[in-house]
């Protein structure tokens, strides 16, 4: 069995004191001892100089000075000091605390000495050096991975926010610094050391606060995106929590945001273009029998009447006149044709296809005070998401929606609720009220143009409100459907992509 082997310096004038301490020190079992002696002060800084020495067991009084000048000198010596162990049979507490102080590992008094006393105090001596050997040399390898870390955080294009356990910021690097300056208006002494909270109110009780929490909780990475409104703009986030906090690392990511927007605008253009032309035609192929029925038609007969009087009258026409007929039948064909331009034209409409970030929420809150519903009137919203979208068009099916529950409700204390569920690339809207109801027979007739349920009931009823809302959400890629009784309230719902 290989045992460690230390190399060990003796410092005792007394030759039978050091046979004693090396005749002890040989027995240990546990260890290995190479062993060196000096009879001096000097002798024993000598070797300390040449050798390397893992421990040193150094005696109180020596010829040319004491144990505590021994400690003092070997103290700034610019290599790494052994432990020593100080013993003596003249020293007292005072000597053994200056003792401590000079850099000893430990003191023994020689009235309390035995061999195994000596050999566990050598040993944990040696040991202990090890261990604190180790500790400095983990400290500084973290000294340097601090330094590193921080090397590429000070280089890093993202924003970075050190985060303790209190939630107080202890650290931004330049990006960050800008950022927060650039949101909040306060520069690093203004914000260093208070509360994510307090330099950030608007996150407070909302998704951010609730995305970090749980990152502090349940131990876990988040990753989410926000749009912080008072400056319009779309971040993306990380958060990492650790045993000091939470590490936060954030970007602006407005014009990616708007560029996707872009593209999902341009792949649901697509994606809906088939159903939308097949649509616009079937519409258009019925405005054209309309208009065939109500001004070709009567051209058409016009046309036809002059060729039978033609027909009648063959023989007796004078050439004036039947160029007369011919003058009047192209002005038929004209007119025929000038009506097939207008048909044309009719199809070359334009919509306005602008989307941006829209706080439902607070779109409702617009739609609501256009309203003026009656003060009994209650009206409950549950939190809205953000949407991007074309604001006058949302904008338009809740005010019709929400304003159809108030006018036809039954009493003027009624109430509404407006709920959203998350499915998949969709929000599903709802909005309830619990007025009168309405029967399932008349389900589908009030989304058919000019439809109503009980016109006769009001005059201000055009039956055009709900086939606008219809054909705005199917525009959009959505759909609406209502669930309803008599008696027992309405549910309109309608899907909105995101």
């Amino acid at each position: 069995m290989n045992l460690p082997t230390f190399t060990l310096l003796i410092v005792e004038d007394v030759p039978a004191n050091r046979e004693l301490y090396r005749n002890c020190l040989l027995t240990d079992s546990s260890c290995a001892y190479d062993l060196l002696e000096a009879a001096s002060v000097a002798e024993g800084l000598e070797l300390c100089s040449t050798k390397p020495i893992d421990a040193i067991l150094l005696d109180y009084l020596l010829p040319d000075g004491d144990g505590l000048k021994f400690l003092e000198t070997l103290s700034q010596s610019p290599d790494r000091s052994p432990p020593v162990v100080m013993m003596t049979g003249y020293g007292d507490e005072s000597i053994a605390v200056r003792a401590m102080k000079l850099g000893a590992q430990d003191y023994l008094p020689k009235h309390k000495f035995s061999p195994q006393l000596l050999i566990s105090t050598m040993r944990g001596a040696i040991e202990n050096a090890r261990l604190r050997l180790q500790l400095r040399h983990r400290e500084e390898q973290l000294q340097v991975a601090s330094k590193q870390i921080t090397t590429i955080w000070e280089s890093m294009t993202d924003a970075y926010i050190g985060l303790d356990r209190d939630w107080r910021i202890v650290y931004t690097n330049p990006a960050a610094i800008q950022v927060i300056e650039r949101l909040v208006g306060l520069a690093p002494e203004e914000f260093l050391g208070k509360t994510h909270w307090e330099v950030f109110p608007q996150s407070v009780n909302n998704s951010v606060e609730q995305e970090y929490r749980r990152a502090v909780t349940e131990r876990m990475a988040v990753h989410f995106e926000v749009f912080y409104e008072p400056i319009s703009t779309w971040f993306e986030l990380h958060a990492y929590p650790s045993t000091e906090g939470l590490g936060i690392y954030f970007r602006d990511i407005n014009e990616r945001k708007c560029l996707e927007a872009q593209r999902i605008a341009s792949e649901r253009e697509c994606l809906h273009s088939k159903s939308a032309l097949e649509h616009r035609h079937q519409e258009l192929d019925n405005f054209v029998q309309s208009v065939s029925h109500d001004l070709k038609a009567p051209l058409r007969a016009i046309a036809n009447l002059s060729e039978w009087i033609e027909e009648d009258l063959e023989g007796s026409l004078t050439i004036a006149t039947q160029q007369q007929m011919a003058l009047l039948r192209s002005r038929v064909e004209r007119m025929s044709a000038t009506i097939d331009g207008l048909l044309d034209y009719a199809r070359l409409g334009q919509t306005d296809r602008s989307i941006e970030p829209v706080l439902v929420d607070r779109l409702l809150a617009e739609v609501i005070d256009s309203l003026s519903p009656p003060p009994t009137f209650c009206i409950d919203i549950d939190p809205m998401p953000t949407v991007f979208t074309n604001r006058f068009l949302l904008f338009q099916v809740f005010a019709n929606l929400i304003g159809n529950g108030i006018e036809h409700h039954d009493r003027s204390d009624g109430s509404i609720h407006i709920s959203v569920r998350e499915r998949d690339d969709l929000y599903e809207f709802s909005v309830a009220d619990d007025g009168a109801g309405i029967a399932p027979e008349h389900h589908e007739r009030i989304f058919r143009i000019f439809q109503t349920v009980n016109p006769q009931n009001r005059a201000d009823s055009t039956g055009i409100g709900l086939v606008i809302v219809k054909k705005i959400i199917e525009a959009q890629g959505g759909t609406i459907w209502l669930e309803s009784q008599l008696g027992q309230g309405t549910t309109f719902y309608f899907t909105w992509l995101k």
